[in-house]
């Protein structure tokens, strides 16, 4: 008996991605951090990130490197 679960592969063994999922989670990441910030556990943890880049996904640097971006807008609005 043959069955196929929702959003899993069984050729590549991973979860389909979701569509949009990607802009979806760049734009909820964009509006959490302009309207809260990050914790210095999460910044120390990204400067981390850029300090050993070929440890990570090309996906994962550029995320992180947005997040600090969004970081700093947020608290130069805050300043202001």
């Amino acid at each position: 008996m043959a069955f196929k679960m929702s959003g899993f592969s069984a050729f590549t063994k991973t979860v389909d991605p979701v569509i949009g999922g990607d802009s979806k989670l760049y734009t909820k990441n964009k509006e959490t951090i302009l309207k809260n910030g990050l914790k210095d556990v999460q910044v120390q943890k990204y400067n981390e990130i850029l300090r050993n880049p070929d440890d990570y996904e090309d996906i994962t640097i550029k995320t992180v490197k947005d997040n600090l971006k969004f970081h700093k807008q947020y608290l130069e609005n805050k300043n202001n």
